[in-house]
C-alpha cells in the first residue's frame, strides 16, 4: 500500500511538474497563445469559470467530439473527483466519494443532473445527450443552495448548443472498433434578419456490434453494444428587446442486446452445473436479454430583463423515460436466474428566479417545485436450484413532490473582499406502493402468469431541510481568486422500492473547502486548486439481506481531499494538461449486515474505517494538445491523455474481488484539417494499452450455490468496461 502511494504521488507530482516547468522557459505570450474566457452558468448566471468560488471542470461541446466523448463515463476519465459505475440498467455517478448505487423508484442519486438548467432525475436520463453541446459543468462539492435535494455529491450541468447569432452547420462521421459507426450532424442560425427568430436542428446515430463477444449461438449474439438515434430542436423567439424565449424539445431511441457480466468467484451455482469459463471480452449468453428505451425532453426557458440590473427566469420542464429490460443476471449459458424490467417515469419541473447583478451585489432568489411518477416491475425468474421454476415479481409506484425556496448573494465589500451567503428550504414527499408476489413462471414479466401479491406496503413519507453556504472571495488582483467556503447538502430519503423493509433516512453532508483560482503567465497558464473537508452523517448504503437489495443509513463518514487542475499554453500549439486528485474518505462507526452466521442469524461486519466505494485515493492526468502548421492551408494536430487512478472498491466491505486494481488509461488522437477549421480528418484511440477492468462488481444472492455459498453472501459477479478502441473521424464545419 504504502509503495503504491508512494508511486502514485511520484506520478502526480511528475504530471504536474510537466505541466508547469515547461512553460517557465516560454517567452511573453501574444493574445492568440492565451488561453482565453470560460464562460460558465454554475452560480445560475454567466460568468468566468476563474471568477466562481467553486471547484468545477468544464468541458468544451468541441472537445467532447473530438475527442469521442459521448457519455458521462467518458468525462468521468479527465474530471478530479468523478466516478462513474453501472448496474441494471442504470448509471451511478459518484464525486469526491459521495454518490449511490440504490435501484429503484423511491431513491434518487446523490450527484444532480441538469440538462439546460432544469432537473434531471435519473442519470441515464442524460446518457445518451452528450451531442452538439455547447459544455459541460461538472461542479464539485455539495451545491445544497442553489440546486438542492441530491446535490450532495455536486452537480453536472449539460447545456446544448444555441442557433447563435449566424448560420452554423456541422457534420461529424467516425467509423471504429466493434464496427462502430456515429453519425452527428446539426445545423442552426437565425431565421430572420433581426434576429427575433432562431433555430437549430441536432442529430445523433450510433450503432456497433458490442465490445464483447457471444460464443454462444443461442439467444441474442450482440452484447454490450448499441443503437441509439437521438434528435434534438431547439426554438429561439425575442418578441421584444428585453425577452428571450427558449425551446429545447430532445427525443433519444436506444436498443440493445444488455450488458455482459462475468463471474468472479466460485460460489455461482453456473459454475456448479458446468459453465464453460470464458475470458474477457467474452461471454456465452443464451437468452434473448436486451435493453429497450425512450425518453423525451422539454425545457422552456424565459428570461425578462427587468431593468435596474434586475432580471427574471423561469425554466419550465417536462421529461418521459420508458424502459424494458432482460438481463442473464448470472452471466453465463447456464439458465439459472434473469433479471427483468419495465419502467415508467414522467417528471414536471417548474424554478423561478429572480437576479439582482451589479459590482456590489450578485443575488439571486427562487423557488423550485418538482413532480414525479416512477413506476416500476422487478422480475426474478429462478431457474435453476429450486423444484420447481417460479419468478419472485416486485412492482413499486412511487409518486414524488419537492418544493424548495432559496436566496443566495455574494457582497462586494471592498473592491478586492466579498461575502457569500444563501439559505435553501426544501421538502420532499413520496408516496410508495410496493408488492411482492411469487408466481409459477419461469419468465416472469415477459412469459405470462398470474400476479397475485402475498404482501404489499403503501406508505407515504416526508422530509425537509435547511441548506445554507457561507463563504469568503479574495481577490489581490484581477489573475488570483481566493475563496473559503462551508455549506450543507442534502438528499432526500426513500424507501426500499423491491422489498417491504422501513424508509431509509435523508443524507447530509457539511462541506468546509477553500481554494485558489488563478490565471498566470500572461494568460497562458490557468493554475486552480481547493482543499475540502466533509462530516457526511446518515449515508444511504445498500447491501443484501436474505436474497434482497436492502438500504441502510450508515452513522457516518470523512471526506479528507485535495484538488489540483493545470493547463498551460507551453508554447505556440502545444497545450499542457494536468490534474491531481486525492481523497481520504473513510466509514465512520458503520456496521453493515453482509450475509449470515453460521448459526443462521444475519452476519453485521464493522466497516469503520473502510474506504467508501468508489472513492480510489488518487486520480492523475496528464496530457498534451499540438497543432502545427503545415503549410499549403492545413494544420496538423495530435493529443494524448493518461489517466491514473488508484484502487477502486464498489463496496463497503472492501473486497479484492469486488474492486479494480491501480488502473492506468491512455488516449491518442492524430490528424489534419484546414488551417481556417473547416474540415479535419483523424485517427484516435482509447485505452490503448487494453486494459481489461470492471465498471462495477455487484454480489448476488439469487445466482449463488446454496451448497456453496453457506453464509449467503452472494456470488460476485463483475460488469466489463470498454477494451481498445481504434477508430477515424472526419468532422465538417460549415
Amino acid at each position: 500500500m504504502a509503495t503504491s502511494i508512494l508511486r502514485s504521488l511520484s506520478l502526480g507530482v511528475s504530471a504536474m511538474a510537466v505541466c508547469t516547468a515547461m512553460p517557465a522557459v516560454a517567452q511573453e505570450a501574444a493574445p492568440e497563445d492565451t488561453l482565453g474566457e470560460i464562460v460558465v452558468t454554475a452560480q445560475k448566471r454567466a460568468d468566468n469559470l476563474q471568477d466562481v468560488p467553486i471547484a468545477i471542470t468544464a468541458i468544451s461541446g468541441e472537445d467532447l467530439a473530438k475527442y469521442e466523448q459521448a457519455t458521462i463515463e467518458s468525462i468521468a476519465q479527465e474530471t478530479p473527483g468523478l466516478s462513474f459505475s453501472r448496474a441494471g440498467g442504470q448509471n451511478f455517478i459518484y464525486l469526491r466519494g459521495i454518490g449511490s448505487d440504490i435501484q429503484g423508484s423511491a431513491s434518487d442519486p446523490s450527484v444532480a443532473l441538469n440538462i439546460d438548467g432544469a432537473y434531471v432525475g435519473r442519470f441515464e436520463l442524460g446518457s445518451t445527450q452528450f451531442f452538439d453541446l455547447e459544455r459541460v459543468e461538472v461542479l464539485r462539492g455539495p451545491q445544497g443552495t442553489l440546486y438542492g435535494r441530491n446535490a450532495t455529491g455536486g452537480v453536472i450541468n449539460m447545456i446544448s448548443r444555441g442557433p447563435g447569432d449566424e448560420f452554423d452547420a456541422r457534420l461529424r462521421l467516425s467509423y471504429s472498433s466493434w464496427d462502430r459507426k456515429e453519425i452527428e450532424a446539426a445545423v442552426g442560425g437565425p431565421l430572420d434578419d433581426d434576429g427575433i427568430f432562431g433555430a437549430r436542428l441536432a442529430v445523433r446515430w450510433s450503432k456497433d456490434n458490442g465490445f464483447t463477444d457471444d460464443l454462444d449461438p443461442a439467444g441474442t449474439n450482440d452484447i454490450d453494444d448499441q443503437d441509439v438515434l437521438g434528435v434534438r430542436g431547439t426554438v429561439t423567439f425575442a418578441p421584444g428587446p428585453n425577452v428571450d424565449i427558449k425551446v429545447v424539445v430532445d427525443h433519444t431511441r436506444m436498443e440493445s442486446g444488455n450488458t455482459s457480466i462475468r463471474p468472479l468467484d466460485n460460489l455461482g451455482l453456473a459454475e456448479t452445473l458446468g459453465a464453460a469459463p470464458t475470458e474477457f471480452g467474452e461471454t456465452r449468453n443464451d437468452l434473448p436479454t436486451f435493453d429497450e428505451w425512450d425518453t423525451t425532453g422539454v425545457v422552456a426557458q424565459l428570461d425578462v430583463d427587468l431593468g435596474g440590473n434586475l432580471s427574471l427566469t423561469s425554466i419550465t420542464a417536462n421529461r418521459t423515460f420508458d424502459q424494458e429490460f432482460l438481463f442473464n443476471t448470472d452471466g453465463t449459458e447456464v439458465d439459472i436466474t434473469r433479471t427483468q424490467f419495465i419502467r415508467d417515469y414522467k417528471s414536471f419541473t417548474q424554478e423561478l428566479r429572480l437576479n439582482y447583478n451589479s459590482e456590489a451585489l450578485r443575488a439571486v432568489v427562487g423557488a423550485f417545485y418538482l413532480e414525479e411518477d416512477n413506476n416500476g416491475v422487478l422480475g426474478l425468474p429462478r431457474i435453476g436450484g429450486v423444484p420447481s421454476p417460479r419468478s419472485f415479481i416486485l412492482p413499486a409506484m412511487t409518486e414524488t413532490e419537492s418544493y424548495a425556496l432559496f436566496a443566495d448573494a455574494t457582497l462586494a465589500i471592498t473592491p478586492q473582499f466579498s461575502i457569500i451567503a444563501g439559505i435553501r428550504y426544501s421538502e420532499d414527499k413520496k408516496d410508495d406502493l410496493t408488492g411482492f408476489a411469487i408466481i409459477p413462471n419461469a419468465d416472469g414479466l415477459f412469459g405470462g402468469g398470474s400476479y397475485n401479491p402475498v404482501a404489499t406496503r403503501d406508505v407515504e413519507q416526508k422530509w425537509d431541510a435547511w441548506t445554507p453556504r457561507f463563504g469568503i472571495e479574495f481577490e489581490p488582483n484581477e489573475d488570483i481568486l481566493v475563496y473559503a467556503t462551508a455549506s450543507r447538502g442534502f438528499k432526500s430519503g426513500g424507501l426500499n422500492s423491491y422489498d417491504l423493509n422501513a424508509p431509509f433516512d435523508p443524507e447530509f453532508v457539511w462541506s468546509y473547502e477553500a481554494g485558489v483560482k488563478s490565471e498566470l503567465m500572461g494568460g497562458r497558464m490557468r493554475l486552480n486548486g481547493s482543499v475540502f473537508h466533509y462530516d457526511y452523517s446518515d449515508l444511504q448504503v445498500s447491501t443484501f439481506i436474505n436474497g434482497f437489495t436492502v438500504v441502510t443509513n450508515a452513522a457516518s463518514a470523512k471526506i479528507n481531499g485535495f484538488e489540483l487542475e493545470s493547463t498551460v499554453r507551453a508554447a505556440p500549439g502545444l497545450t499542457l494538461v494536468g490534474s491531481v486528485g486525492y481523497l481520504d474518505a473513510e466509514y465512520e462507526d458503520f456496521l453493515s449486515p453482509f450475509g449470515r452466521t453460521p448459526t443462521g442469524d444475519t452476519n453485521v461486519v464493522d466497516v469503520s474505517g473502510n474506504q467508501l466505494r468508489n472513492a480510489p485515493e488518487w486520480k492523475l492526468v496528464g496530457g498534451a494538445d499540438y497543432e502545427g502548421d503545415l503549410g499549403t492551408n492545413m494544420v496538423v494536430f495530435a493529443s494524448a491523455r493518461a489517466t491514473h487512478t488508484s484502487r477502486t472498491f464498489f463496496s463497503q466491505f472492501n473486497e479484492d474481488v469486488a474492486s479494480n486494481g491501480a488502473l492506468t488509461l491512455v488516449d491518442a488522437r492524430l490528424g489534419v484539417g484546414s488551417d481556417d477549421g473547416r474540415w479535419q480528418v483523424a485517427v484516435f484511440g482509447k485505452n490503448l494499452t487494453g486494459e481489461d477492468y470492471f465498471a462495477n462488481v455487484v454480489r448476488f444472492t439469487s445466482t449463488s450455490d446454496p451448497a456453496k455459498d453457506t453464509l449467503g453472501i452472494g456470488n460476485a459477479l463483475g460488469y466489463p468496461a470498454q477494451g481498445r478502441q481504434i477508430g477515424i473521424q472526419a468532422i465538417f464545419d460549415f
